[in-house]
């Protein structure tokens, strides 16, 4: 099993350690693996090692992210390589050691955006990333054609047949709905508790990154009288708490919440909002799991999980009276509708269409 890099849990991370939950004799390698990251463990394999102060600058070491994972050279044991790829991990070679040829599976999260769609992403949005791309492209075009493919999303679907010219198979990932249901089964008072805020607010959870858009969010609760709560960490925060300031609404940060903290925050709103453009967005299942509406950009794979007009809605991207409308309208959804869009994303799910797709690779 490979993974571009083990970093704090995401989306990725999730859905790779889904994937070695369903194939637990399955070894993990990385190009490496952050202290803070819940992902494999002390035996997880790291295959290359940037100095600490350059982890942050990824954009400027992508090229060598590329010639480590074409460079190892797979165990002698292994039957079949599974890449868990939103960089360049699919990539690795289907070859073992010895020699003898593997079949490759790619599960793309997405095909890089730092090379292949930069305006969403802005470490590849600058003239040394640009000129990188127009190199790199076609190297990872090549690769890519080495996997039997699948992705999170149509969105994705589409896009690495932009990208790439492949075609590939919708798995969407994986939601630990039943932890999140739980949730939704506490009381008014005991959600209260564990949040320390009343039940009823408007919800933004995410990373504080500037992509994620989350500032629109700020606005338009500021415009509809809703009480918000922003929760997540990052190096937006300092932006977000000024955008906070001068829309003067009512809102709250929640620093770096615990599992327990944003599984009460979900089931505590009255609506989630997930404004950025994703290539699916799992944090919207973990929503409605918690028996709470949702309301998505129009843009992008996070409307594929809900059902318009039964557990939420869309709004048009970056547009804020359309959210703005939305949220006035937030509370006409079912939370039953909700949990039970939910339950189709299950971990169950997940690792029954994981082993469809490999078939007669893992016999």
């Amino acid at each position: 099993m490979a993974h571009d890099w083990a970093s704090k849990f995401g989306g990725a991370e999730k859905v790779t350690r889904s994937i070695v939950e369903t194939f637990p004799d399955s070894k993990l390698c990385t190009l490496w693996r952050d202290p803070d990251s819940e992902l494999g463990s002390a035996d997880t394999l790291q295959i290359f090692r940037p100095p600490k102060v350059l982890k942050k600058q990824r954009s400027f070491l992508v090229p060598f992210f590329l010639i480590a994972w074409r460079r190892f050279r797979v165990p002698s044991d292994v039957r079949i390589v599974i890449a868990s790829s939103h960089l360049f991990a699919h990539a690795i070679k289907p070859k073992t050691k010895n020699g003898r040829k593997i079949k490759k599976f790619t599960y793309c999260h997405t095909p890089a955006r730092y090379i292949w769609v930069p305006e969403l992403d802005r470490r590849g949005n600058n003239i040394l990333a640009k000129a990188v791309s127009k190199i790199l492209r076609p190297i990872d075009k090549f690769y890519a054609r080495e996997s039997d493919l699948a992705c999170n999303s149509e969105f994705v679907q589409q896009r690495i047949k932009d990208c790439w010219g492949l075609d590939s198979r919708v798995i969407y990932p994986p939601v630990d709905v039943d932890l999140f249901r739980s949730y939704a089964t506490l009381s008014e008072s005991q959600l209260t508790h564990i949040t320390g805020i009343q039940p009823g607010f408007v919800l933004a959870a995410s990373r504080f990154v500037k992509y994620k858009n989350l500032d629109i969010v700020i606005r338009a609760a500021a415009e509809s009288g809703d009480r918000l709560v922003v929760a997540g960490q990052g190096s937006d925060e300092t932006r977000l708490r000024k955008v906070a300031a001068e829309c003067g609404g009512d809102v709250t940060f929640v620093i770096s919440p615990s599992n327990q903290e944003l599984g009460a925050l979900f089931s505590s709103a009255k609506v989630y909002v997930f404004p950025a453009i994703e290539d699916f967005g799992i944090m919207v299942v973990e929503a409605m799991a918690s028996g709470t509406p949702v309301i998505v950009n129009d843009q992008g794979g996070a409307r594929e999980s809900l059902i318009a007009g039964k557990t939420g809605t869309t709004f048009q991207n970056g547009n804020i009276q359309s959210l703005v409308q939305c949220l006035k309208s937030a509370e006409v959804y079912s939370p039953k509708d909700c949990i039970g869009r939910a339950q189709y994303f299950s971990k169950t799910r997940f690792s029954n269409e994981i082993i469809e797709w490999l078939g007669p690779a893992i016999c």
